[in-house]
This record gives structure tokens, C-alpha cells and sequence, in this order.
């Protein structure tokens, strides 16, 4: 039989450890979530950014609309290109798609793209010799007689779309051998209006431009529809500096009310 001194002990331990174990929950302070969704920068969903592709199908592919890299007589010199425009938020490009066709067989060729960001919203084509900010090299799937879409994805860094800005988009290949029978297909017949996501437009029916030296001089203002498109994400808004500070102040005083009335227990 226990005694009233066994009985005590036996029943205060656990009283303390009950003890202990409510100070233990309560010394662990639970995030408001709405402070867990400001410190929080969620992955974008892809999208399509621009398109410039609706209503050109296989059928459509007309040798009266198109252009080639016919003077592409050493690689990558011949530039085919288009202007676009970005309205009032920034994106970040991952993938492009355009239509080619091959008129002689097949070729396998690599296939450059490169990015101009140009000095006004007026301007339709970079300046000669102007350095593009941003070049990616893709090696292509196999091209054929069949005009038909093909997407290369944009993964040398990270490229950034900036808001109200204007942009050019030059396209070029390795192809030298047989190259005029490369061509980038565009509509057949007529030249519809562009349609435009998300606030990028194209420059309109002479958005496009090229070049024969590789960039040391561009003709714009050309008229060219050609079809492509442009993938992406939205760029996650990152919350000011100083809500930031807030927030962490919030958090610290949070920490130190909890720690004081621990020790008030």
C-alpha cells in the first residue's frame, strides 16, 4: 500500500510534466498566414506571351509568305527578325515557336536566337552592330517539306522581359549549304492582324527586319508576318524593403512577448 508521501510523488510528476509540456506549446509561436503569403514568391504558371500564329496551319504555307536565309553564305549571317512590344508588366521569356519549312528534303540545322532591346518605342529594328543582350543556340529537330511549328526552349539565363519596353527578335542557322530552301512560313493569304497576350504586341505589319552581315546593318520597317510565339512566365512582385523590416519586426516582437510570459509561468 502506498503512502501519502508515494501517492504525492507519484501525482505531482506528471503534474510537471503537464506543466512543461503546455509552457513547450506555447513558446512556439504560429505564423499568421497572411505573413506567410507576403514572405512567400510562388513559381508563375507558363504562358503564352505572344501570339503571332493564329490561323497558320500547315495548308496555309504560301512561297509568296515567307523569307529565307538565302545569303547566309557563312553561318549564322543571315538574320531574319521581328519587333515586339511589352506593355505594363514584366515577363520572363522561356520558349519560343515559329514555323519552318525545308523545300529541298530535310535538314537538321542549328538554329540561333537572339535579343535586341531597343532605345525607344518608335524604333522597329536594333541599330547596326548593335550587341543583342541576350543569344541562345538550339540544335533543331528535323525539318522538312512540311511547313510545320517547332519550340526552343530559351534556357541560357534568365531573359527577362522589361515593362513598356520594345524589343527585337532575330532568328538564325548554321545552314549554309542549299540555305534559300530554308525559309521561316508565315500566312497565306492575306496578312491577319497579330493577336496579342498579355500585353505584348507586335509592331504591326512592319515590325519586321533583317540582315545580310550579321548584324553590322539591319533594314527595318519591312512588311513580314511571319509566325511565332513567345512563352513565359509573369514576373512575381517582390515586396518592398521596408515591408520586409515590418514584417520581420512583427515576427521579433511576436517572439519576445511569448519568451516573456514563459517566464511569467
Amino acid at each position: 500500500m502506498k503512502t501519502s508521501h508515494s501517492i504525492k510523488n507519484s501525482i505531482f510528476p506528471a503534474s510537471k510534466s503537464r506543466r512543461s509540456q503546455s509552457r513547450q506549446v506555447s513558446f512556439h509561436p504560429s505564423i499568421p498566414l497572411s505573413i506567410l503569403a507576403m514572405l512567400s514568391l510562388p513559381a508563375s504558371a507558363t504562358i503564352v506571351l505572344l501570339d503571332n500564329t493564329t490561323g497558320l496551319t500547315n495548308t496555309a504555307f504560301s512561297s509568296t509568305s515567307q523569307t529565307g536565309w538565302g545569303s547566309n553564305s557563312s553561318a549564322y549571317n543571315r538574320i531574319n527578325g521581328y519587333t515586339f512590344e511589352v506593355g505594363s508588366t514584366s515577363y520572363d521569356a522561356t520558349a519560343i515557336t515559329i514555323a519552318l519549312r525545308y523545300g529541298a528534303g530535310s535538314i537538321t540545322p542549328n538554329m540561333r536566337f537572339s535579343f535586341w532591346e531597343l532605345p525607344s518605342l518608335s524604333a522597329n529594328a536594333p541599330a547596326g552592330g548593335a550587341v543583342p543582350f541576350y543569344i541562345q543556340d538550339n540544335a533543331s529537330n528535323t525539318i522538312n517539306t512540311t511547313a510545320q511549328y517547332f519550340t526552343y526552349p530559351l534556357t541560357n539565363g534568365t531573359l527577362n522581359l522589361k515593362a513598356n519596353t520594345r524589343y527585337s527578335i532575330g532568328i538564325m542557322t548554321d545552314q549554309t549549304t542549299n540555305s534559300t530552301s530554308l525559309n521561316w512560313s508565315g500566312y497565306s493569304p492575306g496578312v491577319p492582324v497579330p493577336s496579342s497576350a498579355h500585353g505584348l504586341t507586335t509592331a504591326g505589319g512592319s515590325g519586321g527586319f533583317y540582315s545580310i552581315n550579321g548584324g553590322t546593318s539591319f533594314t527595318g520597317g519591312t512588311s513580314m508576318n511571319y509566325g511565332f510565339q513567345l512563352s513565359g512566365a509573369e514576373v512575381s512582385a517582390v515586396p518592398e524593403p521596408t515591408a520586409l523590416l515590418s514584417t520581420a519586426g512583427l515576427l521579433g516582437a511576436g517572439l519576445l512577448l511569448r519568451r516573456r510570459s514563459r517566464k511569467s509561468l
